[in-house]
């Protein structure tokens, strides 16, 4: 691998805390950056660059220290992935607890494994990326393309959420929990006529035996042209609790949502129903799907699609509810259009 600290890679984010580049010679793009408990961070996308000669594009997770150096006896990189030069990319990370340590569960789409159409891929390994004998990696297939965009994995036994042109109509939600082994605990798909796609997905946990996922994504089998898209389960995933479309409109992609602290979600993601020329759009839902009074568009003259969001604790309170940080892709702000 190579390792570069960049000290300031463009005047836009000066005064940054840390910037560094992981890669090689071909394409390596980064989708999920957890942190472990001591700080390190997991760093987990897909590689052109790196996997052994012949295997096409690879799952690539890098653990790095608190300062982005990868080094260490405790630190790595790895690639995961066939050897048939078909891809597999990694959409999703997650980190979980075991004993004092920790596992991590990695999903995506494979065309290595299953039918090459596309299909479901996970893989859990040890701390240290390993698979070993107490671990698993499982391929979930139909006849034709599904794509695993979003995972969840609080224990050992992770919820999985992508979309599917295999099973329901035309292309569904499909919401896939998996046992400890990796195994099929149950399987379901959520949709319309037309066209639905998840993007993310959280597990929820009120009390009082209120438990179940959250489901955002897209849809055009309801609403108008294409809009945010919501649906809750329970934890067994045979009851919809309640759905909902939210948009304008133009179209208006869910790409993340997450809780609120007092209750409810943030819903993130595009909009060319508001703002100017495609923009960031949040939308703040209570617990069962009504619309709150905070609805917001950001952007500027040019596209800028919005990928990540969390709450901020601004008053150090140890509470995130002062507000939000949005990342995401823009060509209305800062130098060579991207």
């Amino acid at each position: 691998f190579t390792l570069n600290t960049v000290a300031s890679p463009r005047s836009c984010i000066d005064g940054c805390l840390l910037a560094r580049t992981f890669g090689g010679d071909g394409i390596d793009e980064l989708f999920a950056s957890p942190l472990t408990s001591n700080g390190d961070f997991i760093l987990g996308g897909f590689t052109d660059s790196f996997g052994p000669v012949g295997s096409g594009r690879n799952f690539l997770v890098i653990r790095s220290d608190g300062t982005g150096v990868v080094g260490s006896p405790e630190t790595w990189a790895r690639t995961y992935g066939g050897s048939n030069n078909n891809p597999d990319e990694l959409n999703s990370l997650e980190v979980f607890p075991v004993g004092e340590d920790f596992n991590l569960v990695l999903g995506g789409l494979t065309q290595s494994f299953g039918d090459t159409d596309g299909d479901f891929l996970a893989i859990e390994t040890d701390f240290n990326g390993n698979v070993g004998v107490s671990e698993w990696a499982k391929a979930y297939c139909g006849s034709l393309l599904d794509r695993l965009n979003s995972l969840e994995a609080l224990s050992g036994s992770p919820i999985l959420g992508g979309n599917t042109a295999s099973f329901g109509t035309l292309g569904d939600f499909l919401v896939i929990k998996a046992n400890s082994d990796g195994t099929v605990n149950w399987a379901r798909t959520y949709g319309g006529d037309d066209l639905d796609e998840l993007n993310s997905l959280r597990i929820f946990d009120r009390g009082g035996g209120d438990a179940g996922y959250i489901l955002g994504g897209y849809t055009t089998s309801f609403g108008s042209n294409g809009d945010f898209s919501v649906i809750e389960i329970n934890s067994t995933g045979a009851t919809v609790n309640w759905a909902n479309a939210y948009g304008g409109t133009g179209v208006d992609r869910l790409n993340c949502l997450q809780f609120l602290s007092g209750g409810g979600y943030i819903l993130g993601g595009d909009t060319t129903s508001f703002g100017v020329g495609g923009d960031f759009l949040i939308i703040e839902i209570t617990a069962t799907g009504a619309l709150t009074p905070r609805a917001m568009s950001y952007g500027g003259d040019g596209l800028d699609q919005l990928r990540f969001l969390q709450q901020t604790d601004d008053d150090g309170d140890g509470t995130r509810d002062d507000g939000y940080i949005l990342g995401g892709y823009t060509e209305s702000f800062g130098v060579g259009g991207v």
